[in-house]
């Protein structure tokens, strides 16, 4: 289900006010969808307005593509690549028209047919889920990650408020309060994985001594 969430108020709120300079020109857009043939889905043409040049929400770790290197890859348009190029995100042609597409992925590797498996059923699904992600793997000025207990994930929940994502969002679950941003991802550990972001070192600081907590990793800034 279509969460309705607000991803501009959302970008804000983790990486401060939106500037023109963050955003594409139309002219840019316009360009790209000339040489591509067709019209930019209205919600991805709006990302690119809005923030296609915020390089700590669009680089990160993965990487929102360039709109000058916007291409159509086995069938889909491909707009963002994982860090390590292993995973690529796409819009399929048939559905380029809508407004707000489905995101499929699809593994980049030496097969000559990509084969596309849907990830979020809304873009702007997608976008909120990615913005989050972004923020807690490198957008955010300083991070750490810790294995948890299930104590520590209940003292998670007692002092960090729930953000809602869509039942698409990569089994991650997100809490955050003021600056401070966890992540919980359960994967297929015994025990969960938390990362956790914040925009100064007394937040992340904070997050430590709330849950007792050592870090696997130094300090990330």
């Amino acid at each position: 289900m279509k969460t309705g969430h607000d991803y501009k108020e959302i970008i804000e709120n983790l990486f401060g006010p939106l500037a023109s300079k963050d955003g594409e020109t139309k002219a840019n857009v316009v360009a790209t969808e000339k040489q591509n043939g067709f019209r930019l889905p209205k919600v991805l043409r709006d990302y690119y307005q809005l923030t296609g040049r915020l390089d700590s929400l669009n680089q990160a770790h993965n990487q929102l593509v360039p709109l000058d290197r916007l291409e159509v890859i086995g069938g889909a348009l491909v707009f963002f690549v994982e860090s390590e190029a292993g995973i690529l995100w796409g819009i399929l042609l048939e559905n380029i028209k809508m407004t707000d597409p489905p995101v499929f992925q699809a593994e980049d590797g030496e097969e000559d047919v990509l084969e596309w498996e849907l990830d979020h059923r809304y873009l702007s699904d997608f976008l909120v889920t990615m913005a989050y992600w972004q923020a807690t793997s490198g957008g955010l000025e300083h991070s750490a990650v810790a294995s948890i207990t299930p104590q520590m994930l209940d003292r998670i929940r007692q002092h960090w408020q729930p953000i809602r994502l869509s039942e698409d969002a990569w089994d991650m679950d997100l809490f955050g309060n003021g600056g401070q941003l966890l992540c919980v991802l359960a994967g297929n550990e015994s025990e969960p994985m938390l990362i956790a972001a914040s925009k100064t070192a007394e937040d992340l600081e904070e997050i430590s001594t709330t849950l007792d907590i050592e870090w696997l990793n130094e300090e990330e800034e």
